[in-house]
């Protein structure tokens, strides 16, 4: 199971928690995933239709998913995922 670290912003939505545990196979599954167990994460991680905010930054292993295969980034039970929000230049 990947482990997932979410910060900022998002913090008052994790029910007190900003680590989480997650055996999806790739970064999209795993952000619907983490929906489904936090839905307070819906209009702000994700949309109403489930569509990834851009705005976040994720990064496995301290490379974002852009430079990787995206949100189609496959994942393994060693991965560190953290997702960062928004930040102003």
């Amino acid at each position: 199971m990947a482990n997932f670290k979410l910060f900022g912003n998002l913090e008052p939505l994790l029910d007190g928690n900003k680590e989480f545990e997650l055996g999806a196979a790739d970064v999209r599954s795993a952000i619907a995933e983490l929906i489904e167990l936090l839905p307070g994460l819906v209009g702000e991680l994700t949309d109403e239709s489930g569509e990834f905010n851009r705005y976040y930054s994720v990064l496995v292993n301290g490379e974002m998913i852009e430079f990787l295969d995206d949100l189609d980034t496959k994942l393994t039970e060693k991965d560190q995922v953290t997702i960062f929000p928004p930040t102003a230049a």
